[in-house]
């Protein structure tokens, strides 16, 4: 299951409704202060709420801090008393699509935003869920439930006393019963029958799968102390992972070795990586060494760019049927470096064996998206596989989003004239043209 679009509206700077086409590899590009890091974040709290809406959706989740609900949602006149996101998810396999969207508003007493309504399109029918904000000693089999008949499918509505704790439909799917002869129970027998994979529950695909890695990664150490590996966005458990593995899986450390080698040589950044321990007890201190020219030294002795790549590589190598949302990659990398990452990137998407794993990578890099274009040309990665996502500013202080697409060749298709202005107004001044 992969996210093909994404819709926000009366988001921040995002006036009305705007939807953002997702392919395998996405660049989100933009000027400062565009809403990248906003579309980042609500797409990581969506793929979490799709699944978990027994928990309130969390916008301040490591490495995002977006605030309260009235710094998330436009601000005008009258103010807004809600914001939407939404999504489409397409299946491997069938490519039949799904559709779920959100509406939050301000909790009652509260500042964070709630879910007050829930919307699910399927091929064959539809599902509208009212969230009633108020506290209830209600159960879930006491919600209630009707059903009309369209030309598109059954549509249900379903009204439920949430509270703080929230509803998940497909926790009252799996968990409760329903009379056969009612709305339930048509509801029940259309939610067995619409999913892609038996009654695998795709959600939990997506909430699985979705990862972000912050734009700062962690500062490296001379010499780490083993702890849990907990997964941080910023990278700090890398360090722990590869020790475990090189310990414990050794086949599979060998691989991810030489596969980082490969990077490191291809990047110009560093000829080796290796863990060095201080005894043999998984209890005692550790410390990475990279060979960049000459011997092998510490992770801490070599450039920050190492250091701040390291996590990034060991996440892409690493995943399976994942969507990364990577923030600023290039931080502290030579143009040859960020090249070598985008042709990474779509050597892993060429390899993989299912349809799912995607990467979208919000980047100020030139060098990324041209060898991007030129790994289209050369046949490693098909057109409609890669989207650029350009966020442009309007005279209103929201922003646009424009879908831009390639051609065989790697040409841009779609492009707004404002795209190149300012790269090509700094050409024209090196060269004397322009004041």
């Amino acid at each position: 299951m992969r996210v093909t679009e994404f819709v926000l509206k009366d988001v921040r700077c995002f006036a009305d409704e705007q939807t953002l086409r997702l392919r395998p590899l996405t660049f989100l590009v933009g000027e400062n202060s565009t809403g990248k890091s906003t579309v980042l974040g609500c797409l990581h709290v969506l793929a979490k709420t799709a699944r978990q809406m027994h928990r309130p959706p969390n916008f301040n989740e490591p490495p995002y801090q977006m605030g309260s609900f009235r710094d998330i949602v436009r601000r005008r006149r009258p103010l807004n008393d809600n914001f939407e996101l939404g999504m489409t998810l397409q299946d491997s396999k069938s490519r039949l699509k799904y559709h779920y969207r959100v509406t939050l508003s301000e909790r009652q007493g509260g500042t964070e935003p709630l879910v007050t309504r829930q919307s699910w399109r399927f091929p064959n029918g539809r599902i509208e869920c009212e969230h009633q904000n108020h506290k209830s000693d209600k159960r879930l089999e006491d919600m209630e439930v009707t059903k009309k008949d369209s030309e598109n499918g059954p549509v249900f509505n379903i009204k439920f006393s949430a509270g703080i704790r929230g509803f998940n439909l497909f926790d009252w799917f799996y968990f409760t019963k329903a009379e056969p002869e009612s709305a339930g129970g048509d509801l029940h027998k259309f939610l067995k029958n619409a999913f892609p994979r038996s009654r695998a529950n795709f959600f939990r695909t997506i909430e699985k799968t979705t990862m972000s890695i912050a734009p700062l990664r962690s500062k490296p150490q001379r010499t780490y102390d083993p702890m849990a590996e907990i997964p941080d966005p910023a990278g700090a458990d890398i360090p722990f992972r590869l020790m475990n593995m090189a310990k414990n899986r050794k086949k599979s450390w060998g691989s991810l070795r030489s596969a980082l080698i490969d990077f490191g040589r291809a990047s110009g950044m560093f000829g080796d990586i290796q863990m060095r321990q201080f005894g043999k007890p998984g209890s005692d201190p550790f410390q990475l060494e990279v060979k960049a020219q000459g011997p092998k030294v510490n992770l801490i002795d070599v450039g920050y760019g190492v250091s701040q790549i390291l996590p990034i590589l060991v996440n892409i190598l690493e995943s399976s049927r994942r969507m990364l949302l990577i923030q600023q990659p290039e931080v502290h990398l030579h143009p040859r470096a960020q090249a070598a990452l985008a042709s990474l990137l779509v050597k892993r998407l060429a390899e993989s064996a299912h349809g799912d794993q995607g990467f979208v990578i919000e980047t100020h890099s030139d060098y990324m998206i041209d060898r991007a274009r030129i790994e289209i040309r050369r046949g490693t990665i098909g057109p409609d596989d890669v989207s650029l996502v350009y966020l442009d500013q309007t005279r209103n202080n929201g922003v646009r989003i424009h879908n831009i697409a390639f051609d065989g060749m790697g040409n841009m298709k779609g492009a707004p004239p404002g795209y190149r202005k300012f790269f090509l107004r700094e050409t024209d001044r090196m060269l004397g043209f322009e004041d």
